[in-house]
């Protein structure tokens, strides 16, 4: 007879599969030419600005406030910051060029955080009042990193002025984007929690989170599988390499 499946386990295993079917089907439709790869700009963005939005919204606001949750700002922090440093050393090391310098530096900090499949895994098997909340902080704290932090790197390695503005001009304008919106979204869950309005667990008993966590990773994995191209990255097997060591080793022997 078939093994009982844990209800949670089931959710994972298709979570999972379901994020690769979105991989690959987003690879198809750039390389079948169903749509063009301009277009996965624009399914990050609705991503970002909406499904990221609503999702940190829900998950902070069910997050439990206390003093430890403080802990969250610096090892984020830590967790982007020391890889960068570290892989600003290897790069001069490995002799890349400046641009391609660059690009190693900002995946080392901001690539593969594990605020998608990774926040879900712990939703499901872990904690069901944090996980997600400390995912929602998460991603605020990471949407503010990356310009206080990733836009000066990114210029430093870069050779052109983004649009001809200045570097203050370009971040006050990102942190009042639209892109910026789960920041703000995350800072109304926060006031929500502290002001203890009740949350409503219908969210949670109808399956609204479920949703939107398969939402987000058909966003992020299909507009990801849309910018692939698998030959042109055989020749990039060294970078692939030092970057796999720093997500699946350093960054975990960090946290």
């Amino acid at each position: 007879p078939p093994l009982p499946m844990d209800p949670h386990t089931f959710k994972f295993i298709a979570f999972t599969l379901f994020s690769v079917a979105c991989f690959v089907l987003g690879y198809a439709a750039r390389r079948r030419r169903w749509l063009d790869e301009r277009h996965s700009r624009t399914v990050h963005f609705h991503t970002v600005v909406w499904v990221w939005s609503a999702g940190a919204l829900v998950a902070v606001w069910k997050l439990p406030i206390e003093w430890q949750s403080a802990w969250l700002a610096p090892m984020l922090l830590a967790l982007i910051a020391a890889p960068m440093f570290a892989m600003a050393g290897v790069a001069r090391w490995m002799k890349l060029p400046g641009k391609r310098a660059g690009v190693m530096v900002l995946a080392a900090g901001f690539s593969n955080l594990g605020f998608t499949l990774g926040a879900y895994v712990a939703y499901l098997m872990v904690d069901h009042e944090r996980a997600l909340g400390y995912a929602g902080s998460l991603m605020a704290l990471f949407s503010v990193l990356m310009v206080l932090l990733g836009y000066p790197v990114a210029r430093h390695y870069g050779s052109e002025a983004a649009g001809g503005q200045r570097l203050g001009t370009l971040m006050r304008q990102s942190l009042t984007s639209w892109t910026a919106l789960p920041i703000y979204a995350s800072a109304a869950g926060l006031t929500l929690s502290v002001l203890h309005v009740p949350f409503p667990e219908s969210l949670q008993r109808y399956g609204v989170i479920d949703v939107l966590m398969f939402i987000t990773a058909f966003g992020g994995y299909f507009g990801v599988g849309m910018r692939v191209r698998f030959s042109e990255n055989i020749g990039l097997w060294r970078e692939h390499l030092v970057l796999t060591i720093f997500k699946f080793a350093l960054a975990p022997a960090l946290a």
